[in-house]
């Protein structure tokens, strides 16, 4: 093994580093098409071969750049521009990730860990540079003095940590905080690069040219061109599949950034779909205002009032009591094929299984919201999300406030989201209440004060109890059982009533539950055990219910699933079959018990319980009466539901970072992210992607752009504001 070759030698420094990024660049590239096995063609391997090319044409010169200043630099002072460099990018990486909002809230420890992962990472890619770096005055590099074996150990544990960091970040947290992937694959980029460089990896003798040949540029030229042609805004399919590759996400990523002129976070290139590249006002995020001849959210043409302006008007009020009474259960996180009550062999919910023997089973039930702020309001409305009217609310170190309220001087933000405070459509409580039924709550929102009553939720009842309230008691499932039961033979019995009660437990943090099975020790195993535990207490909630002699339908449902994966778990960030799909089990008189696998979604839950309790429906709901589905399922074969999943910039003002929607059929499902421009038609319980081509794929784009249309697009607090709407009374 010889001696490791001069790094920065006088001959063409700069090409040697361009050679050795664009050479770890190809090789990424290249893993991400293995690696992934998506499509390979030629228009979707040209486009990525030129993004590879023109990132690395750009690290390359800026590392030689950063190089030539260093080294003109006292000894002492040379690791001060590389420090510069990598520590600017990993300190946007920390901010992005949220650590100056974060320090001094109950989030700080997390934050202390970013920001001293952060800095290690610049200190430790800084050292790596400078150990590769000849000094000033020209003579070998640190590592280059070395002993030749020493030499080459050094280059292979860079590469082998560019490796490792690769693989963690395939493993690690996937689909979750992409600040933090998309810093590991420049991480794992940089370290590759400099393992290159330090073996000489350089543009053949024979190539070389004091004046390079015009052919030459001109192939590079073309190559780097070949995506803003490639990648359009027209056909999605290159930019999908780029987007399902990790590097070439990250080049894509970078690219548009760095092309979005406007600075409104879409480039007009490289199918950022921005079909006005110097105007910030107009965009994909943006909320179409109809009728002013201006497509603000750059999807099929202007809006017109026809397509988004309702009256709402109210049903009327049915002076006959309602025939039974109702109670809604939620469970927070619950995964459908986790419960043993729909066929999971580990026997999770036996209280459940016991009592849906008696009820109605729906199979291909699926959430309208993939959190919790997003998921309820829309089921309480039975609107879809993004026809409800949203405001901008700020979880703060001094509790949750309107955006539009001044903070105190020592008030920090933790966290953006939005909630339908003052959509002026009524809710299924007030629908309720307005008819003469009795209506309670009792709900654990856990660590959080989205469903305060003051933020929406508390629309109707007249009784609205949260777990964390009461100090005495602890904050479990078994909490919310009791108050839920107390509250069962609590107040008027004259009347009939409508209770909501929404369980806590499956969502994480996991904990022990002595009264119920541990299964084991990975994640999925400490999930199950939460499901147990709460399938415990709603079995005692579901027993006294039984005990009621007057005529009661029971619901239960979640409110979103869970993704499961090796090293944790999440929601929200993805419309996998386990994020989305959820149980959903009705026993109600006059309905039998059975199996459905009509396509059903939470948003009808509102239709539904109207139903059973013989109260009008308004005409704008978007749920249908589920008895309906079960006795003509023929008639619900093509039927689309949707589902929603976007998540607040908690850096910017006025903008979403994140914007998903599933359109989801019988046997497809059509997802979409808005804001990465990128669409996968896949099997709807395989989650795999569909290459035919099938007639569902365009019947499923049409329903998504209609819904846009229909909805103005980006669910933005700053839209339009709807039409008053007489309150209920």
């Amino acid at each position: 093994m010889g001696s490791v070759p001069e790094l920065d030698t006088p001959t063409h420094p700069v090409a040697r580093w361009l050679t050795a990024w664009t050479v770890i660049g190809c090789v990424a590239a290249l893993s991400d098409t293995v690696v992934t096995g998506l499509d390979i063609g030629l228009r979707i391997e040209l486009a990525g071969l030129g993004l590879t090319v023109l990132w690395s044409l750009c690290a390359g010169l800026l590392c030689a750049g950063t190089a030539t200043i260093s080294q003109r630099l006292p000894k002492l002072l040379m690791p001060l521009p590389w420090l510069a460099l990598l520590g600017a990018y990993f300190a946007r990486t920390a901010i992005q990730l949220g650590v100056l909002r974060n320090l001094n809230t109950r989030h700080h420890r997390l934050a202390l860990f970013v920001a001293l992962g952060c800095a290690a990472a610049t200190v430790a890619l800084t050292a790596v540079a400078c150990l590769a770096q000849p000094p000033r005055h020209g003579g070998r590099s640190p590592i280059a003095r070395l002993k030749p074996r020493w030499s080459w150990a050094f280059i292979i544990l860079l590469l082998l940590s560019a490796v490792a960091i690769s693989v963690a970040d395939h493993l690690a947290f996937p689909g979750t905080y992409s600040q933090a992937h998309q810093a590991m694959r420049v991480a794992a980029l940089f370290l590759g690069a400099v393992a290159l460089h330090l073996c000489g990896v350089t543009v053949p003798a024979k190539l070389r040219r004091r004046r390079p040949a015009i052919g030459g540029a001109a192939v590079i030229a073309v190559i780097v061109l070949a995506p803003f042609f490639l990648v359009t805004n027209d056909n999605l399919a290159v930019s999908t599949t780029l987007a399902a590759r990790p590097f070439q996400r990250t080049f894509l990523q970078i690219a548009r950034a760095t092309t979005d002129f406007d600075g409104d976070g879409f480039s007009a290139w490289l199918g950022g779909g921005d079909c006005a590249p110097f105007n910030a006002k107009i965009n994909p995020a943006g909320f179409d205002i109809p009728d002013n001849g201006v497509d603000e959210n750059c999807l099929a043409g202007d809006a017109t009032f026809g397509q988004l302006d309702k009256s709402w008007p109210l049903p009327p009020k049915p002076s006959v009591r309602s025939p039974m009474n109702v109670v809604l259960i939620t469970v927070d996180t619950l995964r459908a094929d986790r419960m043993s009550a729909y066929g999971a062999k580990r026997d999770t919910t036996p209280n459940i299984k016991r009592w849906a023997s008696r009820a109605q089973r729906f199979d291909a039930a699926y959430t309208s919201g993939l959190w919790t702020s997003i998921a309820l309001p829309s089921l309480m409305h039975g609107l879809y999300a993004r026809r409800l009217r949203w405001t901008l609310l700020l979880e703060t170190t001094r509790g949750t406030m309107r955006a539009t309220e001044r903070l105190e001087p020592d008030q920090k933000v933790r966290a953006k989201f939005v909630l339908p405070v003052d959509d002026p459509r009524p809710t299924l409580a007030e629908l309720l209440s307005r008819r003469g039924m009795r209506t309670t709550a009792v709900v654990d929102d856990g660590f959080t004060d989205i469903i305060a009553p003051e933020w929406g939720f508390g629309r109707g009842f007249a009784s609205y109890r949260r777990v964390k309230d009461a100090k005495r008691w602890k904050r479990d499932d078994a909490t919310t059982a009791t108050l839920a039961i107390r509250q069962l033979t609590a107040g008027n019995r004259d009347r009939p009533f409508f209770m909501w009660v929404h369980f806590f437990g499956p969502h994480k943090p996991d904990r022990k539950h002595k009264s119920v099975p541990e299964f084991g020790t990975t994640i999925a195993d400490k999930y199950d055990h939460e499901i147990a535990y709460a399938d415990e207490h709603v079995g005692r909630l579901i027993r006294s219910i039984e005990q009621l002699n007057d005529p009661t339908a029971v619901i239960l449902t979640a409110d979103h699933g869970e993704y499961l994966y090796r090293t944790g778990r999440s929601h929200g960030h993805n419309a996998r079959e386990g994020n989305v799909r959820v149980p959903l089990l009705i026993e109600a008189p006059g309905w039998g018990s059975g199996r459905s696998d009509v396509i059903v979604s939470t948003v009808d839950i509102a239709a539904t319980i109207l139903a059973l309790t013989e109260t009008p429906a308004p005409t704008w709901l978007d749920g249908i009466d589920l008895k309906q589905a079960c006795d003509r399922p023929s008639d619900f074969a093509n039927r689309v539901v949707f589902a929603d999943s976007f998540i607040y910039d908690k850096r910017g003002p006025e903008r979403f970072r994140f914007d998903l929607a599933a359109a989801i059929a019988q046997d497809h499902k059509l997802l979409h992210q808005r804001f990465r421009r990128t669409t996968r038609f896949v099997r709807r319980l395989t989650d795999r992607r569909d290459k035919t081509a099938n007639p569902a794929h365009d019947r499923l784009q049409q329903a998504l752009t209609d819904y846009f249309e229909a909805t103005g697009g980006t669910p933005s607090p700053y839209g339009r504001r709807p039409r008053p709407d007489p309150s209920p009374k």
